[in-house]
């Protein structure tokens, strides 16, 4: 996950609303160690993305068009793009995470 918030061209606190709002949809201990998810966003991007991030990991339905033309409202194609790897990312680590029964913060 580490290569994701190196490289990345999002805020970092974008990017952990993302990941805390992930690990709690999933319900990964280990993940959610690592801080609880802001009770109120109010910065609209960052809104957007955790609400992006919550459906995708919620659900196994697809992203639809609406749901993309919601994120161009704050967000252009190639971040887009890096949200949506992100997201699948964070997605896959914690249900892995939470299918292992991981407990603790790793080091």
């Amino acid at each position: 996950m580490d290569s994701f918030y190196r490289f990345s061209s999002f805020d970092p606190a974008l990017q952990e609303e993302v990941r805390k709002a992930i690990a709690y949809q999933i319900g990964c201990a280990q993940c959610m160690s690592h801080g609880c998810p802001a009770a109120v966003i109010t910065d609209k991007k960052t809104k957007a993305a955790v609400d992006f991030a919550r459906k995708v990991s919620q659900t196994q339905l697809p992203v639809t068009k609406e749901d993309v033309e919601h994120l161009r409202e704050y967000f252009n194609d190639k971040e887009i793009a890096e949200l949506s790897a992100f997201v699948s990312f964070g997605t896959g680590y914690a249900r892995f995470g939470a299918a292992l029964i991981v407990d603790a913060a790793l080091p």
